[in-house]
């Protein structure tokens, strides 16, 4: 869908800014706290977020720095993003919980 509209002459970088633009509406939409609905509307933002980001990085990548390295490059890109995720959820998230447990408990309760 979003490659369909770069090749009809949409600006590829205005379409790859809605991308985080959608994720700041997916997180203002889950802080406001009103039900099904809103969760719903929430969770499509975040898609579309996810696909813009997934369908044009690609394509970003391989017009900046062409079709030769372009792989290469986004390979890396993915590389790193892959291992900050593992960074967050195998060190900064358990020692978020740890500093927020009550001393003599297991759970969290904050």
């Amino acid at each position: 869908l979003f490659r369909s509209l770069v090749a009809r002459g949409a600006p590829l970088t205005l379409l790859l800014l809605c991308g985080p633009a959608l994720m700041v509406v997916m997180q203002l939409l889950f802080l406001h706290d009103a039900g099904a609905g809103v969760y719903f509307a929430a969770c499509v933002a975040l898609g579309l977020s996810d696909g813009i980001m997934w369908s044009l990085g690609p394509l970003l990548v391989s017009r900046a720095f062409g079709l030769t390295s372009g792989g290469r490059i986004f390979g890396l890109i993915v590389l790193a993003a892959a291992s900050f995720t593992l960074f967050v959820l195998l060190g900064v998230e358990p020692a978020v919980f740890n500093s927020h447990v009550q001393p003599g408990m297991s759970e969290c309760l904050e």
